[in-house]
C-alpha cells in the first residue's frame, strides 16, 4: 500500500477537477438516500396514523404534500442565492435572498 499525505491546508475543488459522471454520482447519492428516508418515514407514519381514524391518515397526507413544498421551496431559495452570489458578488445576493424568504413565508 502506498502512503498518500493529505494536504489540509489547501481543500481539493472537485467540482473543477473531477470528470462530470463520477461526480454527479458522487453527489446524488446522499441526496437520494435523504429522500428515500424522508419517503419512508412518510409511508411508515401514514401506516400508524390509517390505525387512529380516516380524518387522520387525511391529514398525515396533506402535511407530508405541504413537506415536499417547502422542501422544493427550500431548494430554489439555495440555488438562487448561490447564483446571485456567485455571479453577482454583491448585494443582489442578498435582495435576493430577502425575496425567496418572503415568497417561503407566503407558501407556508
Amino acid at each position: 500500500m502506498e502512503n498518500k499525505q493529505i494536504n489540509l491546508s489547501e481543500p481539493e475543488n472537485i467540482m473543477g477537477t473531477m470528470d462530470i459522471n463520477p461526480l454527479l454520482i458522487k453527489l446524488s447519492i446522499p441526496m437520494m438516500i435523504s429522500m428515500l428516508v424522508q419517503a419512508l418515514y412518510n409511508v411508515v407514519d401514514s401506516v400508524f396514523v390509517a390505525r387512529v381514524s380516516e380524518n387522520a391518515l387525511t391529514a398525515v397526507s396533506l402535511a407530508y404534500s405541504l413537506q415536499s413544498v417547502m422542501f422544493a421551496v427550500g431548494i430554489g431559495r439555495s440555488i438562487v442565492l448561490r447564483l446571485a452570489l456567485g455571479v453577482l458578488n454583491d448585494c443582489g445576493g442578498l435582495i435576493d435572498l430577502i425575496c425567496c424568504l418572503y415568497v417561503s413565508r407566503i407558501v407556508v
